[in-house]
């Protein structure tokens, strides 16, 4: 097709978080993380898209309301929001790969402290199947460590300053990329 490719303007809300899991703690000589496993309900709500040619369509939204599984990783170090979005995004790229899962089982978005009683900032990944396909619960300590670490070495290895198209996903790069800030959230040396 001549067709540019597209992406929607897709806003995820969760809302009545339920804690179904006991909070488990990682820590090694440079990530430190907390995980909690939520149940909880998600509002989708898609209101257009944008082609990769950087041109986007709007229409009134279309939405949809479950209740599904929800892995929360949550980071004591201090995150500036850009820097949550950029890593946000990059782990959602790497998990799918990581999981064999499709593009569209699975989203990665960063929340604010507070979120969930006391927990600092952090990304929420969001099984985007009516209950839960089970990526929740495959998200085990060891393999969100491995997912940060892709990241961290993706990011470090590309010799770009702040981000580029070879380590950044493109919708980071069209609201303000953070690798520095990534870089230094995930104890890169």
């Amino acid at each position: 097709s001549t067709q540019p490719l597209t992406r929607p303007d897709l806003n995820i809300e969760v809302t009545e978080p339920l804690l179904v899991e006991a909070v488990q703690e990682y820590s090694d000589d440079t990530l430190s993380f907390k995980m909690a496993t939520f149940e909880a309900v998600i509002t989708e709500r898609v209101s257009g898209f944008k082609r990769s040619d950087g041109s986007s369509q709007r229409y009134q939204a279309v939405s949809s309301r479950y209740r599904t599984r929800v892995r929360g990783v949550f980071f004591e170090r201090q995150i500036a929001y850009n820097a949550l979005l950029h890593l946000s995004r990059s782990f959602d790229a790497v998990l799918v790969a990581h999981l064999f899962a499709g593009e569209e089982d699975l989203e990665v978005f960063p929340v604010q402290p507070g979120f969930y009683n006391e927990m600092p900032a952090g990304l929420l990944v969001i099984d985007r199947f009516i209950l839960g396909m089970g990526a929740a619960e495959a998200l085990r300590p060891l393999v969100v460590r491995d997912v940060l670490r892709w990241v961290m070495a993706i990011l470090a290895r590309c010799k770009c300053p702040g981000g580029c198209k070879n380590c950044t996903p493109q919708d980071v790069l069209d609201r303000g990329p953070d690798k520095a800030g990534v870089l230094a959230a995930l104890g890169h040396r």
